[in-house]
This record gives structure tokens, sequence and C-alpha cells, in this order.
């Protein structure tokens, strides 16, 4: 987790925070009008962000699960634009190795939601592949929702679409591995690959 541990002087992490501040000043460009806590929750996360980005000894890690809310009521909102908006700041901050355990659990617990109201199922898929597959931080209680969620998708989206079925299908195989894999080198006293 080289990302979680980078302090703001370094500049790939002052340029990932200036583009999650963009991502949140877009979101809260959207949210204006319909969505005023989602707007001020956003307005928030911008001068958090401000001020990591300002101070040479702070880290997004400090303020990954303040900045995690207005994207989480994002996803609350039913919006399918304001949605699938938020899923791709969850994803960025993922790829970028800037979640904590806590903030592994919130996200969970949003696709979770979402996937009982089938919406954005690939999109979903694609975010808890990401989240599982780039960081050991989902496991127990987590890691069951994750994989009930996407066999979920695999049998309600028999009926629906073909595609996002065998793209579930896919993902529950690919988590289903990795589950393994992380069982053995915990059982063998190794840290898994990731």
């Amino acid at each position: 987790m080289a990302f979680v541990s980078a302090v703001t002087g370094d500049d790939c992490t002052k340029k990932f925070m200036e583009v999650l501040q963009n991502d949140f000043k877009t979101l809260s460009l959207e949210t204006k009008k319909k969505y005023p806590q989602i707007r001020e929750a956003c307005d928030e996360a911008i001068e958090k962000l401000s001020l990591a980005s300002n101070n040479p000894q702070a880290s997004l890690y400090g303020v990954v699960n303040q900045i995690l809310y207005p994207l989480v009521q994002g996803c609350e909102s039913k919006d399918l634009k304001i949605i699938k908006f938020c899923l791709g700041t969850i994803q960025r901050l993922i790829a970028q190795q800037g979640i904590d355990a806590k903030g592994a659990r919130h996200v969970v617990d949003c696709l979770y939601n979402l996937g009982q109201a089938g919406v954005l199922e690939l999109k979903l898929l694609q975010t808890a592949a990401l989240l599982m597959t780039t960081s050991d931080l989902v496991h127990g209680d987590t890691l069951s929702r994750t994989m009930v969620m996407c066999m979920r998708m695999v049998s309600a989206s028999e009926s629906r679409d073909v595609s996002t079925s065998h793209a579930a299908a896919a993902t529950v195989r690919q988590l289903a591995a990795l589950v393994f894999e992380r069982a053995l080198a915990e059982a063998d006293g190794t840290s898994p690959k990731l």
C-alpha cells in the first residue's frame, strides 16, 4: 500500500488529490439543486482535500473516510448519472489504494445496497473485483457480503441480461479463486501477493 503511506509532498499524491478535488467539484455542481446535502458534503470533502494537500505531513489516508461520505451519499441518490460518477471516483480511490479497512466496509455496503436494487450491475462488479484484487482489506463479513452480492447478480441477471450474467459469473470465479489463494497463504503463514 505505497500510496496510502505517501505524504502529500509527493507529486503523484498531490496530482491525485487535485483530480479528486475536481471530481468533487463536478459532483457538487451535478447535485447543487436536487441534492443539497450531497453538495454540502462535496464542499467539505474539497476543503479537507485542499487542507491535506497544503500540509506536507498529511496523507490522503487521513481524510479518506471523510471524503467517502459524499460518494456513498451519491450512490444512495438513486440518480443513475450520479451513481455512475460516484462509483468511478470510488474505483479511482481503490486503484490508488486510498481506502482503508473501514472505507472498504462502507464501499462494500454501498455496492451491496445498489446490487439489491439492481442498479448498474456491471459497474458494481467492476468495483467489487477491483477492491478485492488490489488490496486485502475485504475479509470476514465484508467478504461474505461481496461474494453474496456477486452470486445474486449471477442468478438474478440470468433472466435479464446475458452479458451481466456472464460478467457476474466470471467475477465470482475470479473472487472465489482469490479467496482460496488468500486462505492458503494465510494457512502457510505467508502474505498473499496482490
